[in-house]
């Protein structure tokens, strides 16, 4: 069973990455982000594209129910300079966030987001309907898989 170490408000800045473009279904999420993530890592392991941070998931807003946007990839310290093949550079948005900080199995962490959303509500703002995923270290044990979650928050009205 996972659980949300931590929530909050803060400003984080764009972060680059080398990422590929889905489309799909939640019910094959599960896959097409382990197809990315595996395309993305194929690319920058046959060049050298300088130091490699984590892996991470950029799911734009959605405007149908069935069907959802992403970028799945490997974030940088330096901008991609693709496309290479279907990798291109991409980017996790910078601004204001509501994150919170998740640990335990990739298939458990909605109420991660659902504390990060209720977070910005109870703050008075407003999620931009943008978020991303991203991962920690691997390890065998699920329950200390770190997860950051951040929803990003449109401006704020009040400054």
């Amino acid at each position: 069973m996972g659980r949300v170490a931590s929530v909050g408000i803060e400003t984080v800045d764009a972060a680059p990455m080398a990422a590929t473009a889905h489309r799909t279904r939640f019910a094959g999420l599960a896959d097409t982000i382990g197809a990315g993530l595996a395309a993305a890592d194929a690319v920058l392991r046959a060049g050298d594209y300088g130091p490699q941070g984590c892996n991470a998931v950029y799911y734009a807003p959605m405007t149908d129910t069935e069907v959802m946007d992403i970028l799945t990839g490997v974030r940088l310290e330096q901008a991609f300079p693709g496309p290479v093949g279907e990798v291109v550079a991409a980017e996790t948005p910078g601004g204001e966030v509501a994150h919170a900080v998740y640990f335990g199995p990739y298939n458990q962490m909605r109420p991660a987001h659902d504390a990060a959303r209720a977070c910005a509500h109870d703050a008075g703002r407003e999620i931009t309907g943008a978020s991303w995923e991203v991962y920690g270290d691997w390890t065998e044990n699920p329950d200390n898989l770190r997860t950051d979650i951040f929803w990003l928050l449109k401006a704020n009205p009040h400054g």
